[in-house]
């Protein structure tokens, strides 16, 4: 996604390569936090 944001946190000349893959990366992570929460939220209600 080609997103950049007017108030300058892509650096303000476009999204770079490494911008990008760095989104993607943290997208990862929070998508594996999320999943955790939700499996220990899971976990919980089945004890």
């Amino acid at each position: 996604m080609m997103i950049e944001t007017p108030d300058g946190i892509g650096g303000g000349q476009g999204r770079t390569g490494a911008s990008v893959a760095g989104d993607a990366v943290a997208f990862f992570w929070l998508a594996l936090v999320a999943l955790g929460l939700l499996a220990v939220a899971a976990a919980w209600g089945a004890a």
